[in-house]
């Protein structure tokens, strides 16, 4: 089926319960181009459609569907990366499950170790990217402080 007939199919049967909930959301998103509160409980069934709405219709969190979206990692994950802009500490234990995504959260959300994920990325081949871009950097940047404040560095 085209797309265009997906939205006049939309259009003429605008009953949200018989869409799936990619189907709200395209409703929401490319006809209504704003929020559709009738949708969203169903758009809110899913947590790929939920936090496409959340990131390109509502532009923000969306805290309602927020227990549907930290029931994937990959789209819990990507919700404290684009939508909460920062550390989601409810998703933590859904996200810390793949050790890519909790590389990502560590480098991306966090901007520095992620002590309780270590165990899991360390057993993965992310460990190194984890060492080179989420532990050295962090390592210099600490370096950097202790300089300013005038701490004496550690002879080990």
């Amino acid at each position: 089926m085209k797309l265009s007939r997906l939205y006049e199919d939309a259009k003429q049967h605008p009953d949200p319960s018989k869409m799936t909930p990619r189907e709200a959301f395209n409703y929401a998103h490319d006809v209504i181009e704003g929020r559709w509160p009738e949708g969203e409980p169903i758009i809110m069934q899913e947590p790929k459609s939920a936090y496409w709405y959340a990131q390109d219709v509502i532009k923000g969190p969306w805290p309602e569907a927020e227990e549907t979206i930290k029931k994937d990692p990959e789209w819990a994950y990507y919700y404290a990366y684009e939508v909460i802009k920062g550390p989601w500490p409810e998703a933590e234990p859904i996200i810390i499950q793949v050790p890519n995504l909790a590389f990502w959260y560590a480098r991306f959300v966090i901007r520095g170790p992620w002590p309780e994920a270590e165990p899991i990325i360390k057993k993965s081949i992310w460990w190194k990217d984890y060492q080179k871009y989420v532990i050295e950097p962090w390592q210099r940047k600490q370096e950097v402080i202790k300089k300013r404040r005038g701490i004496p560095e550690e002879n080990g």
